[in-house]
């Protein structure tokens, strides 16, 4: 009787390790990495971070577009794209929750995305050297009443 339970127990782990083994990557959510698949100026590039990720800084990275899978890093806290070609934000960029702050400085975007108002915990968001007349930051700034939003730069002080 007790080789038959060994038997059971033995063939139970050997399937068990036989499935976590086979197991997709996407089913492990804990430290999952997540691969960003970003257009840039000299084509597509890949910048991979993990899930449980806090910062993100793509700072000067010629990145002109970023995918939609950037709405599955729910931990972050801060993103820096600082000095990149980016014309519009994923409708994914607002499931970032836990966002405090967003720096787009330098970035030819073409209308302000008003969808980041959704972003409750936003307190800093940087656009400097933005082409925003005043009507429209004070919309933006609106939009964002409790956000520190900076507009100017150090380029601004020499007019």
């Amino acid at each position: 009787m007790r080789s038959k339970y060994f038997f059971i127990l033995v063939s139970f782990s050997i399937f068990v390790c036989f499935a976590c083994q086979n197991a997709k990557p996407s089913e492990n959510l804990r430290g999952k990495k997540i691969i960003l698949k970003c257009a840039t100026r000299n084509g597509m590039k890949n910048f991979e971070i993990s899930d449980n990720a806090t910062e993100m800084d793509l700072y000067d990275s010629g990145i002109t577009q970023l995918p939609a899978t950037i709405g599955q890093l729910k931990n972050l806290t801060a993103i820096n794209l600082r000095g990149n070609q980016l014309r519009t934000l994923p409708e994914t960029f607002t499931q970032l929750e836990n966002l405090e702050t967003l720096t787009l400085s330098g970035n030819p975007l073409e209308d302000f995305p008003q969808e980041l108002s959704r972003l409750k915990k936003l307190k800093n968001l940087c656009l400097e050297r933005a082409k925003y007349s005043a009507f429209e930051q004070a919309m933006i700034a609106s939009l964002l009443p409790k956000c520190n939003i900076n507009f100017e730069s150090d380029e601004d002080d020499g007019d």
